[in-house]
């Protein structure tokens, strides 16, 4: 049985509105004050499984934000 992760990389359709529902549900929980973490995490999870199934390296994200964050 493939695992859940295995099922998000072969179906990026799927992992692509995944993420469109984790993040509403972050949202949701922000306004509602409840819940938050669990929902980020989620977030988090299903973004980093969608860049991974689109050869996007976790690396070159963190690179981005370091740009920013030195003003580059």
């Amino acid at each position: 049985k493939k695992s859940y992760t295995s099922k998000l990389l072969n179906d990026k359709k799927m992992n692509v509105e995944k993420v469109k529902e984790e993040v509403k549900e972050l949202i949701e929980a922000i306004q509602k004050n409840d819940n938050q973490v669990h929902e980020a995490a989620d977030v988090l999870y299903h973004l980093l499984v969608l860049l991974e199934g689109s050869g996007v390296k976790i690396e070159d994200v963190m690179q981005e934000l370091k740009k920013r964050q030195n003003g580059i």
